[in-house]
């Protein structure tokens, strides 16, 4: 129940990453967030909190919304593309993004309503393949050393997909929202190299550092 809209303490909870946003930023309201999308919930929760402090007159415009799904598990992504009603994904299925691989069987009417969400708020719904996933997981663990679950992990390679076409254009103040750590759901595999790096010298560290951008380094 607490991924899906029949927990209404998580849908209101999830009210707060908005509220958390806008005091990250100083107020300022970002102009797109990219969400992992499963059932919707959590998507459905930051656009009314964001709907609340506008309300509330604290803030003075509303971002817009894009929706990540698995394209090996995308019924809402499927129905948004198509202007269609949300149908349940019958087609079998693999996917490493496991926690938002949702069939909607059942409930299919809630990925309705998250179409309408995203609509209002002039945004998209888009998927990312497998191996765009697993870049995901690689680059934010590689760039920003964090190591996020590959459901979380799916706005990455989505936030360059919807820039190479448009959705995001350069100057935008963009929010990935990333969601679950690694170690719940591991994606490396035995054909991967999981060798450990060695640094041979301090100067050969600092090198590295340097050339990653991430901090100074003073001996």
């Amino acid at each position: 129940m607490a991924t899906t809209f029949l927990n209404p303490f998580t849908v209101e909870g999830n009210k707060s990453i908005a509220y958390e946003i806008i005091e990250s930023l100083e107020e300022k309201v970002p102009d797109v967030i990219v969400i992992p999308l499963g059932a919707g919930p959590l998507l459905a929760g930051i656009w009314w909190g964001f709907k609340d402090l506008y309300k509330l007159g604290l803030i003075k415009n509303l971002p817009r919304l894009i929706g990540v799904q698995a394209e090996a598990c995308s019924p809402i992504a499927k129905a948004f593309v198509e202007s269609s009603i949300v149908q349940p994904w019958r087609k079998e299925y693999k996917t490493t993004a496991s926690g938002i691989a949702d069939s909607m069987d059942g409930y299919s009417a809630e990925g309705d309503l998250v179409i309408d969400i995203v609509k209002e708020s002039r945004g998209f719904i888009t998927t990312v393949t497998e191996n765009e996933i697993k870049e995901s997981v690689y680059a934010l663990a590689q760039l920003e050393g964090i190591y996020a679950e590959p459901s979380g992990a799916v706005t990455v390679k989505a936030i360059q997909k919807m820039r190479a076409q448009g959705w995001i254009e350069p100057g935008d103040c963009v929010v990935s929202i990333v969601t679950g750590n690694g170690l719940k759901d591991n994606v490396s595999e035995n054909k991967h190299d999981q060798s450990i790096p060695t640094v041979e010298s301090y100067s050969e560290l600092v090198s590295l550092i340097k050339k990653k951008q991430c901090i100074s380094v003073n001996r």
